[in-house]
């Protein structure tokens, strides 16, 4: 590994199988044109001396794509960019690992994340960082664990873009520690978490959750899915001008929460239908003046 690693000038491709390739600099995956890394059969490729990034997409124009694929494969940097400057694409399949102390998905162009039959590992994470499309899906027992030590770390789906959480088909996001989650933080941030499938769960262990800070958030819980965040307060619209909105459709789709603020100083609203269900020990509508929450049951 040199101080800078730089594929994508053209349209390169690296194929590492049964090896380890690291590097002590700067990762560019798609730099000005098109790259590829495709980290197969037990292979490792690491890149975690603090402060150096991984851009998958980096300048714009380019695209960059990456591959982990088979049981020990595994992708391991400091900072990971998807989609930075150009369009970034991340594919991580069949017991494959990635893990990113900081993961940033659609910063300056679109990025999209597939964790199929696989798991990532974070400390912080954004997506849709900055007025464009960052999409993150777990499908088919897919695993996010996401341990944070302070608030200051974030897990913000859509922040001033768009972001958007898939958890599919038996997927698990588990949110350790002091993570904060938010759907929609900035003023134009959009953000939405689609959990679906019997055994599709999102686990929310010490804080709160907003679905919809000063943006607009998004939660659809369908098909047996389920979010537990049982411990905190959960706020549809936190913040004045916001909106956030709770959908729960479908037999044992469950949203459970501790005190469920629907409109606490935005527009709040909570739809369940179809047998789907929620459990909290209180629920309280418009808290702040020029607040709105409505239910529909």
């Amino acid at each position: 590994g040199s101080m800078t690693e730089n594929v994508g000038c053209a349209h390169d491709t690296i194929t590492a199988s049964g090896s380890e390739w690291v590097s002590a600099g700067e990762v560019y995956i798609g730099y000005v044109g098109h790259g590829e890394l495709n980290i197969l059969e037990g292979a490792s490729a690491i890149a975690n001396i603090l402060g150096t990034a991984m851009s998958i997409g980096n300048l714009p124009g380019a695209i960059g794509e990456v591959l982990v694929e088979g049981s020990g494969s595994e992708l391991v940097t400091s900072t990971l960019f998807v989609g930075r400057g150009g369009t970034g694409t991340l594919t991580a399949s069949t017991n494959a690992q990635v893990s990113a102390a900081s993961l940033q998905v659609g910063l300056g162009a679109p990025g999209a994340m597939l964790v199929d039959g696989a798991s990532l590992s974070t400390t912080s994470a954004i997506l849709g960082a900055i007025e464009t499309q960052g999409t993150v899906t777990f499908e088919n027992l897919g695993l996010w664990n996401h341990y944070s030590f302070a608030p200051a770390d974030p897990f913000i789906v859509g922040d001033e873009g768009t972001g958007t959480l898939n958890i599919l088909s038996d997927s698990d996001v588990l949110l350790h520690n002091q993570t904060l989650p938010i759907l929609g933080n900035g003023a134009a941030g959009h953000g939405t978490v689609n959990i679906d499938g019997q055994g599709s769960e999102m686990f929310v262990e010490i804080q709160s959750v907003t679905v919809g800070r000063m943006g607009t958030g998004v939660l659809n819980i369908t098909g047996g899915g389920l979010l537990q965040a049982a411990s905190w307060v959960v706020y549809l619209a936190e913040l004045r001008d916001s909106d956030g909105t709770v959908h729960i459709a479908g037999s044992n789709s469950l949203f459970r929460g501790s005190l469920v603020l629907v409109g606490n100083a935005g527009a709040g609203a909570l739809d369940i239908s179809a047998g789907g269900r929620l459990e909290a020990n209180e629920v309280s509508f418009a808290s702040f003046p020029d607040s709105s929450g409505t239910a529909t049951v």
